[in-house]
């Protein structure tokens, strides 16, 4: 009985009242600006499509804004140690909020691939800048409450702003969800201002010939971090090849919606039953994880991605597609929370960092590659093709996931955490 009053009452109720002000502004900021950015990104998906018939072009735009995110996360990073993260975060959404504003405005379709793509380097910033900073505004025990609540905001945002998306590009065009967007960073800003705490960041008092040193001996660590941990090519190996087809489905899925029905409104209904996808599987992995080891889950999840990609693909009518799409996200979901599981339970602490960031950039590059093989596929075969493929992708990292699996010894049921 006790147990069950626990998990009914906030799990933020130990938190100071500085500590539950900072909560509220930061996961605040993180809704709107979600909501806003996701609802933007569907707003550029369908002007592009409204101004050309090419999957190619949307390709190509979409190809633009991925190069910009990964050009710019390893800067935004740096920028993120050397200057105060408060002043990073609330300059990315201001830049933002000018960009978007502007976006709304813009009929000529390089010039909106062009602000785009900066908009989207502007907003690279901000995550770098915010993650660092929690530590130092809260209590280390508390982290993995605060961490949640921002996951949550987030998704809740992601699942919002399509919705807008549909509603706004309906009624009044594309112009107006930019606008929107515009202003959510601007808010955003407002919130970040008034949080109180610690945002200087440790490496200010670095010399620069620190961290001169420090970069130059990141790449030979990396090679080493090859070397000395074969899960790590493995791992990376594997997002590679999910990603890959992950990144061909962003142009797929609008043509797809085409197909099946009104294409603002059923590319919108796509997205978001991809996001609920998405936090049902984080929420299933967490329970599923203290029941079975994560090698199992792992493979279990890439399987059931791969067959209901076909199933998406093949839908004839909208309600299939959708019910397909939140199963293959939901999976998608899994597998991402059991192989991190994996890599972060047999990776070293003193690479941990290291090696997790070579991976993220592995993964935004495949991800870019996807987008670009991806339009001029579904201008040649059409988008159910571009499905099927992304499924033969996915089943082909079932591959690496199986030798990842067997490089990790005695990693059984993960025990839960109670907050």
């Amino acid at each position: 009985m006790r147990k069950t009053a626990g998990i009914l009452l906030s799990p933020t109720r130990h938190l100071d009242t500085d500590q539950r002000n900072r909560l509220r502004r930061m996961a605040g900021a993180r809704f709107l600006s979600e909501l806003g950015t996701k609802a933007a990104f569907a707003a550029l998906v369908l002007r592009v499509t409204e101004l050309t018939t090419s999957a190619t072009v949307l390709s190509i735009v979409l190809t633009a804004t991925v190069i910009a995110d990964a050009a710019v996360t390893p800067i935004a990073g740096i920028v993120g140690d050397l200057f105060n993260r408060r002043a990073v975060m609330i300059a990315s959404d201001l830049a933002a909020a000018v960009l978007y504003l502007a976006l709304g405005f813009m009929q000529d379709l390089w010039l909106l691939a062009v602000v785009a793509a900066m908009a989207t380097a502007v907003e690279s910033f901000y995550f770098p800048a915010s993650g660092a900073a929690v530590p130092n505004l809260f209590d280390k025990a508390s982290l993995g409450v605060v961490n949640a609540t921002f996951s949550q905001a987030r998704t809740a945002g992601a699942i919002s702003g399509p919705l807008v998306a549909a509603l706004l590009t309906t009624q009044f065009g594309a112009g107006p969800v930019f606008w929107l967007n515009a202003v959510t960073f601007a808010v955003s800003a407002f919130l970040v201002s008034g949080v109180s705490g610690e945002f200087k960041a440790s490496s200010l008092t670095r010399s620069g010939t620190e961290s001169s040193n420090r970069s130059a001996g990141h790449v030979r660590g990396f090679l080493r971090i090859l070397r000395e941990h074969p899960i790590v090519p493995t791992f990376i190996a594997l997002w590679i090849t999910i990603q890959l087809g992950t990144g061909a489905l962003w142009v797929a899925l609008p043509k797809l919606a085409a197909e099946l029905g009104s294409p603002s409104t059923a590319y919108a209904t796509l997205l978001t039953a991809s996001t609920i996808g998405s936090f049902l599987g984080a929420f299933a992995a967490a329970r599923v994880l203290a029941l079975t080891t994560p090698a199992k889950l792992l493979i279990g999840a890439l399987i059931a991605e791969a067959a209901l990609l076909l199933g998406a693909g093949s839908a004839a009518v909208l309600v299939i597609a959708v019910g397909a799409m939140v199963g293959f996200r939901a999976a998608e979901s899994a597998s991402g929370a059991a192989s991190y599981t994996i890599f972060q339970s047999v990776t070293e602490d003193d690479v941990r960092a290291r090696a997790s960031a070579w991976v993220d950039t592995a993964t935004i590059a495949a991800f870019g590659i996807g987008v670009a093989l991806a339009g001029p596929l579904v201008d040649a075969v059409g988008p159910r093709y571009v499905f099927a493929t992304a499924s033969v992708c996915v089943t082909g990292g079932v591959g690496f996931a199986w030798r990842m699996t067997k490089q990790v010894r005695g990693l059984g049921p993960m025990e839960t955490c109670a907050t």
